[in-house]
């Protein structure tokens, strides 16, 4: 099926020079079966909750609504949810235009390792142009700026503006559920909530969370790269590869490769610190304490259960769960000593408020952090750590593979 063309998105010139940083044993998957993977793109929430969808403001400004009117609120959770029900019949895969090599898209996108392949748009395009699958290929925005109205595919190639480094290029392909229905996400007491409520109407077993698509793998690559961190024994391995599939295509070093390029635990290191003054700058505060601040992990501490984060010698955090004051600081004193947070070196003590509701008898991970006498959403904590590299809620960083 020809590519469909949206007044939505634009196409870069059919020259433009593409690449996707990927881990190894991927493009071991992508060399040994030649075949671009799609994936179903409401799973991308587990690292961008907001994939695919508008922001809040937007949805209240086209449709007038107020925030913190519950019948305005409604509909808005509504409106998100109709939109993140359509991307489950969306299937993506990206790339990015090269404008050159960066430590972060390495340690984002190859784990610290793996490989660049490279290509241009209009092979990309060639490509998938001979899907029997509906396609809409471009580049993405990363604002919503000249947006008009509530279009669902204008959402799909929208991202927020943190994200705009990444400079991506997005294949969607489109495969409908026959049987969907479109209010999933309406509670037993038919409140409609802001996700679809997959435990009360989990998606049939039709609905895969992949899809993948048969390509010429030497009419598509033009280029391999190595990592900066790439071992001896893995270029022998990407050269049988290369040689195995009889490519007509450049194998070179990295533009970064020497003795000076930073380790990937050096790069986390530097991430934790501009980690620390964004998260100051966020509170409105100076960023007095960044020099000396580390942030070390994301610690679970025993029941009930509530995350800590730990931030070394800037501001430790105390729990609040409904105990009384003297209790509350003899629990809070004891899971700092057994998650090792060290209450010598820091400067003061600060709140951590746990939500009222339970999962599985525990209490859920906070929704604000108090740090430097102002509350700051924890979801833009989690945003600020996970462009960054760092962590996530629940322990390491499982970074978004698209």
């Amino acid at each position: 099926m020809p590519i469909e063309p949206h007044p939505s998105v634009t196409e870069p010139e059919g020259s433009t020079v593409i690449c996707r940083f990927v881990e190894l044993w991927k493009f071991y998957d992508f060399f040994a079966n030649e075949e671009l993977y799609f994936r179903r793109t409401d799973l991308f929430k587990e690292t961008d909750s907001s994939e695919g969808l508008p922001s809040d403001d937007y949805v209240r400004k086209i449709y007038g609504l107020r925030p913190g009117v519950i019948e305005d609120e409604l509909k808005l959770n509504e409106q998100q949810a109709f939109a993140r029900q359509y991307s489950e019949a969306c299937f993506i895969n990206c790339w990015q235009i090269f404008e050159g090599e960066t430590l972060h898209m390495w340690n984002t996108y190859g784990q610290g390792g793996g490989i660049l392949v490279f290509s241009t748009f209009q092979r990309l395009r060639d490509a998938v142009d001979a899907f029997i699958d509906q396609i809409i290929i471009g580049k993405v925005k990363y604002n919503e700026e000249g947006k008009r109205g509530d279009n669902l595919i204008d959402h799909l190639f929208t991202k927020r503006s943190h994200f705009d480094r990444e400079k991506e290029i997005r294949v969607v392909l489109t495969s409908y559920n026959p049987m969907a229905g479109l209010n999933r996400n309406f509670d037993e007491n038919g409140i409609p909530r802001r996700e679809p409520l997959d435990h009360l109407y989990p998606l049939p077993k039709w609905v895969h969370e992949f899809k993948r698509r048969r390509i010429d793998l030497k009419k598509l690559i033009t280029g391999i790269r190595f990592s900066p961190y790439v071992t001896y024994a893995q270029r022998e391995d990407i050269g049988w590869w290369k040689k195995n599939k009889n490519m007509d295509c450049n194998l070179d070093e990295s533009e970064l490769a020497g003795m000076l390029t930073p380790t990937p635990d050096e790069m986390k290191n530097i991430a934790a610190k501009r980690f620390c003054q964004q998260l100051f700058a966020s509170c409105g505060r100076s960023a007095l304490f960044c020099s000396c601040a580390a942030v070390e992990a994301c610690t679970e501490s025993i029941a009930p259960r509530v995350f800590f984060w730990k931030i070394s010698c800037a501001a430790q955090v105390r729990q609040r769960n409904h105990m009384s004051g003297k209790s509350a600081n003899h629990q809070f004193e004891r899971r700092c000593d057994n998650s090792g947070i060290s209450r010598g070196t820091v400067a003061r003590h600060r709140e951590l408020r746990p939500t009222g509701r339970r999962k599985g008898g525990h209490l859920s991970a906070p929704p604000f952090l108090m740090v430097s006498e102002r509350w700051i959403s924890t979801e833009r904590l989690r945003h600020v750590a996970v462009h960054n590299s760092i962590f996530s809620f629940g322990g390491a960083i499982d970074a978004n593979t698209k």
